[in-house]
């Protein structure tokens, strides 16, 4: 049986997402959401009535070691002041031949910087967002945590300012010229997306 958590899972997206994806495959498989949000967790019991829901912090679960094979945590660590810790609570409740799947906001590439502290420096007054991760200080944190890094991908590009970025992705051209700046200016993307495993 393959067990997957979903960590910071909010109302249950990326449980749908998983749930009919290990369907189609035909697998075997039991999953478990986890968030602090309880409004978020009824929300996600109602849409996956079949998953398990825990409300647990991030960096201290109530999960023995070695509960699951995958874990997936998609926009959540961004938001987390002790991301080491949290990594490492990931890390500990994960098999060793277990893989992490982490996604986060490209928030310290030089056009977040842009955005944040010239073109839209009120962002910085209602983000709760409270890491600012690149390529380099995502990687970091994951050493720290004991856990080892086999892939890492890019996606989009980071337009420096909101408006802008949600008037591109309402046209397929707007769509194309970002994930095609994103592909020549890697360093520049608006998401990262990790595939780790725990280091032995």
């Amino acid at each position: 049986m393959l067990r997957i958590l979903d960590a910071g899972c909010g109302d249950g997206i990326n449980l749908i997402w998983l749930e009919k994806t290990c369907t189609r495959l035909q697998l075997t498989f039991e999953l478990t959401g986890m968030d602090y949000n309880t409004l978020r967790l009824e929300r996600a019991s109602a849409n996956v009535p079949k998953a398990r829901i825990v409300a647990t912090a991030l960096d201290a679960t109530p999960f023995p070691a070695g509960a699951f094979d995958l874990v997936l945590c998609n926009h959540v660590l961004e938001h987390i002041q002790d991301d080491v810790s949290a990594l490492k609570e990931l890390r500990r409740i994960m098999v060793p031949e277990s893989l992490l799947i982490l996604g986060v906001p490209n928030e310290g590439c030089l056009m977040a910087g842009l955005r944040n502290n010239i073109l839209q420096r009120s962002i910085l007054k209602t983000t709760d967002h409270v890491q600012r991760y690149n390529k380099k200080r995502l990687t970091v944190s994951l050493h720290q945590a004991a856990l080892q890094p086999i892939a890492m991908h890019t996606s989009g590009f980071f337009v420096p300012h909101l408006r802008l970025a949600q008037w591109l992705g309402r046209y397929q051209l707007g769509r194309r010229l970002t994930t095609s700046l994103g592909k020549i200016m890697p360093g520049q993307a608006a998401e990262l997306t990790v595939i780790c495993t725990p280091q032995r």
